[in-house]
């Protein structure tokens, strides 16, 4: 596990992303995640007299919450087959393959906090495989 500030993909990331997008004709949607900081698995808390505390769900008023979240999304989306870009940590990649003509391309996800943004051929079947890991809010899932 390794520590990421509060996630904030960048700007000039997701205007690339976009571009990608529409010179490929690939579906993009967003989503929310319901509930995110209480998705966090466990951090790890030093109190005094250098105990270590590990807390099994992330509080909000902690300062690593945010942190233990995005660790733990960065977890789901490798085992969902992402990688991180080196420029962007927040921006996620994958090679896929267009089943009906063959065409090379890559899929992203971009990572905003609790807001995802996935770039894919078939984003809705994509966006049901990060749901099996995380519950999206009810009715977020859309046109950003």
């Amino acid at each position: 596990m390794f520590y990421q500030p509060v996630s904030e993909v960048l700007c000039k990331s997701v205007c690339i992303e976009l571009t990608l997008a529409t010179l490929n004709d690939l579906e993009v949607k967003a989503a929310e995640v319901h509930n995110a900081y209480l998705m966090a698995q466990y951090c790890t808390v030093w109190v005094a007299d250098r105990h270590e505390c590990i807390i099994f769900h992330a509080l909000y008023g902690l300062k690593l919450a945010g942190a233990s979240f995005w660790n733990h999304l960065a977890d789901c989306i490798k085992t969902v087959g992402y990688k991180p870009r080196l420029a962007d940590q927040d921006v996620w990649i994958q090679a896929k393959i267009r089943p009906e003509n063959g065409h090379q391309y890559y899929s992203y996800v971009l990572i905003y906090v609790d807001d995802i943004l996935c770039i894919h051929h078939n984003v809705l079947g994509m966006i049901k495989k990060i749901n099996w890991y995380f519950k999206m809010k009810p009715g977020s899932i859309g046109d950003p």
